[in-house]
């Protein structure tokens, strides 16, 4: 069994064991997303954002990046559009990111959780073809849904013949 296989399985039984057994209330160790969905925060931070009760210069980085990924068309729309918010693209080795005009303070794109957004807009640029911006965010969560229907209809149809041979 290889590691991609082991880990669908251990998704899937922690997905049936939430569903059947909610009783045991055990906390999701494989089921979450490998993705961030939102910048990393430190705590200096947090306590910041919660004292100020505004955002950090981070979240708001964030937030422009993310709109400015849903509305670019390919790359070079991108970095065209960053330039207009004062932002610049920056790319070192493999390692994308985005780096603030003003302060000259760089953001990767990994950290802020746009990582794979970003990859989709390049493979659209190069393809041509765009992807919707919610599917673009929403990769993982279609295929989770997707196996999680095959196996159900499996499940459907194994009861299905059961019940048939029960009955001859």
């Amino acid at each position: 069994m290889d590691r991609t296989y082991f880990a669908g399985v251990q998704r899937d039984l922690e997905r049936w064991r939430a569903e059947h057994l909610p009783e045991l209330r055990t906390r999701v160790v494989y089921g979450k997303e490998h993705e961030k969905q939102t910048p990393r925060q430190p705590v200096q931070e947090g306590e910041m954002v919660r004292r100020t009760n505004t955002p950090s210069r981070k979240q708001q980085v964030h937030d422009h990046v993310k709109v400015t990924i849903i509305a670019a068309t390919d790359r070079t729309d991108f970095e065209r559009r960053l330039g207009q918010t004062g932002l610049g693209l920056y790319q070192r080795g493999q390692t994308v990111g985005v780096v603030d005009q003003a302060t000259g303070k760089r953001y990767r794109l990994k950290t802020l959780g746009l990582d794979a957004a970003f990859r989709s807009l390049e493979t659209a640029g190069r393809e041509t073809v765009r992807l919707e911006p919610k599917q673009a965010f929403d990769d993982r969560a279609e295929t989770l849904l997707r196996q999680r229907m095959e196996a159900t209809a499996r499940h459907q149809i194994d009861e299905f013949d059961r019940d048939d041979r029960e009955r001859e």
